[in-house]
């Protein structure tokens, strides 16, 4: 519908000043310099799936820091006027902006790299433990598995994550 407006109303004529005259606006919303920019930014940002109302807000906020610095000799803007983290994550996560890189998804990220691997290690800790009572095989299974890897010259790293192993070892234990 979108390109069907474009074409037979702001793109009927040549002169997008021509075209403010297929509306009433007493605003002035759809004079011919509005209409050409409208009909601009709709090519340039189609891809986007979310209101045209908001993208342009949404681009400059993503740019803050090279905005700001570009203009740091000539204008102080005040942070009000950008969308802030929790917006973005709001738009990101309401409108489901699709990257056009090879990046994953979060969902599959958070999924694939944090939520299997984490599992599997649970797992493997429980099956290796005999019983789910005893907090000290608990921790002597969390301990091989974390250190299997670790340069045992490195003594400051392996009391750390022995000390981490001990503490959570208690979060492991089934009382009978």
């Amino acid at each position: 519908m979108l390109y069907v407006l474009i074409d037979k109303i702001f793109l009927k004529s040549s002169n997008p000043d021509d075209s403010s005259k297929n509306f009433i606006d007493p605003r002035g919303r759809y004079i011919g310099k509005n209409i050409a920019l409208r009909v601009l930014e709709l090519f340039i940002f189609q891809e986007f799936n979310y209101s045209d109302d908001i993208w342009p807000e949404l681009l400059i906020s993503l740019n803050i820091d090279f905005i700001k610095k570009e203009l740091k000799d000539k204008v102080n803007i005040p942070d009000k006027y950008f969308y802030d983290d929790k917006d973005l994550t709001r738009f990101y996560t309401t409108y489901n902006l699709q990257s056009f890189d090879s990046a994953s998804y979060f969902e599959e990220w958070l999924i694939k790299e944090n939520i299997i691997p984490l599992n599997d290690f649970i797992v493997h800790i429980r099956n290796s433990v005999k019983d789910l009572s005893n907090k000290n095989e608990i921790y002597k299974q969390l301990a091989s598995f974390m250190l299997k890897n670790i340069d045992p010259k490195d003594k400051k790293l392996l009391n750390e994550i022995e000390f981490v192993c001990e503490r959570i070892s208690q979060f492991w234990v089934v009382k009978k």
